[in-house]
């Protein structure tokens, strides 16, 4: 008697009683489970309830053959292993059953001997691959588990990321009123070239700009191109500066590297290390991209009779660009995002009585004083429009208030 015999769960099937009688006998001595059926029909009427852990199948039966058999064991119990029993014509046909599942076959006259000794292997098998079943199930287990807690990492860091910027607001909406524009075009513009990672284009957008806060004030809206070389190569930090206030984080290495790059041009004569074209960073393509297009938009600062930006002559200059300072995917991607409906929708002016939260401010707004209450493209909760209010009453409103969309 071998250990993988001992008290194993073994169905014998075949139409020859003699046969089934005599294995079930040997199969008992070896302290084993044994149950008997006459046909593969009697067999799967057994399956359920007995759950075999061997099954030996003779091929060929009356009502349901072994082969017929064999098959509805695959489906219904495919962690039991089969063993066909044939006649010697049969041989052929048990090797073909041996390549849809079976496990081995036994010729008759059966050796008794040989029978065991292929049961005893049989049932070691069983059992090696019900423990790799049980290690991939686990391992398995195991990666969902990561899986999942990443997924809510990732969420909670997202939105934790989103924090400071809404306590930046508090002190210059202006500045987080431009990074909130880079961000949201940002996103659309991965929509648009099928980005993997839209999440990580929201936030760069958001912090592109974050290393000119470490500048010295006077370099801060300073045309730099008229400036000293020391103070350019000064101003010229701001990416590094953006890219070591998030890098030391091990999730956030690509937003570092986006920061970093995204003053790089497509034909490598940008900074710090003068990558060109796909060795920049797709994030860092769409920041010049983006950030250009907005800078445009400001400088231009007129509008049309329907309050929409002149948004095609700022396209134009952005296409002037294209090829040498920009990626010209990212700029055909830009060119698809301004003629969407959705992005032209005309701002609807409304009285402060009217504001909502998640309503969407189309342009800054400005207290009689020139405090700038709220920035464009911020979308309004409850506690800004009672901010709004109380300012109102102190400080009135001077601008009108124009509302671009609701999210």
């Amino acid at each position: 008697m071998t250990d993988s015999l001992l008290y194993a769960k073994i169905l014998i099937v075949d139409d020859e009683k003699n046969i089934t009688e005599l294995l079930k006998e040997v199969y008992e001595t070896e302290q084993c489970l044994v149950e008997t059926a006459s046909n593969g029909k009697e067999a799967l009427d057994k399956l359920d309830s007995f759950h075999p852990h061997l099954i030996l199948l003779d091929i060929t039966m009356p009502i349901l053959d072994g082969v017929e058999t064999l098959k509805a064991v695959q489906v219904r119990s495919p962690g039991t292993e089969v063993i066909m029993v044939t006649a010697m014509n049969d041989v052929g046909l048990a090797e073909d059953c041996m390549q849809n599942g079976a496990f081995g076959y036994i010729v008759k006259p059966v050796d008794l001997e040989k029978l065991l000794e292929e049961s005893s292997t049989a049932l070691s098998h069983r059992k090696t691959e019900k423990i790799k079943q049980r290690n991939q199930a686990e391992e398995d287990r195991k990666k969902l588990q990561l899986t999942l807690q990443n997924k809510n990492l990732n969420n909670e860091l997202f939105h934790a990321l989103k924090f400071p910027i809404s306590l930046l607001e508090f002190k210059d909406p202006e500045f987080v009123g431009h990074s909130k524009k880079i961000a949201n075009m940002m996103e659309k513009l991965s929509q648009k070239m099928g980005a993997s990672n839209s999440r990580l284009c929201y936030l760069a957008g958001l912090y592109h700009d974050f290393g000119k806060l470490t500048l010295p004030q006077r370099l801060i809206g300073l045309k730099i191109n008229k400036s000293s070389p020391e103070d350019r190569t000064l101003f010229n930090s701001f990416p590094f500066h953006s890219h070591q206030m998030v890098q030391p984080h091990v999730h956030l290495r690509g937003l570092g590297a986006a920061l970093l790059h995204q003053c790089e041009n497509w034909d490598g004569t940008g900074f710090p290390d003068g990558l060109r074209k796909e060795e920049i960073p797709v994030e860092s393509r769409m920041i010049a991209v983006a950030n250009a297009w907005d800078e445009e938009r400001l400088r231009m600062n007129q509008k049309d009779s329907n309050g929409l930006w002149h948004e095609e002559e700022v396209l134009k200059l952005v296409r002037l660009g294209e090829g040498d300072r920009f990626d010209p995917r990212v700029v055909q991607a830009l060119e698809e995002v301004l003629s969407d409906p959705e992005f032209r929708n005309t701002p609807e002016e409304i009285s402060i009585s009217e504001l909502k939260p998640k309503m969407i401010l189309a342009e800054n707004l400005f207290t009689r004083s020139g405090h700038l209450i709220a920035s464009s493209n911020q979308a309004l909760s409850a506690s800004k429009i009672s901010q709004i209010f109380e300012m109102h009453k102190t400080d009135p409103i001077a601008s009108p208030i124009h509302i671009s969309q609701s999210q």
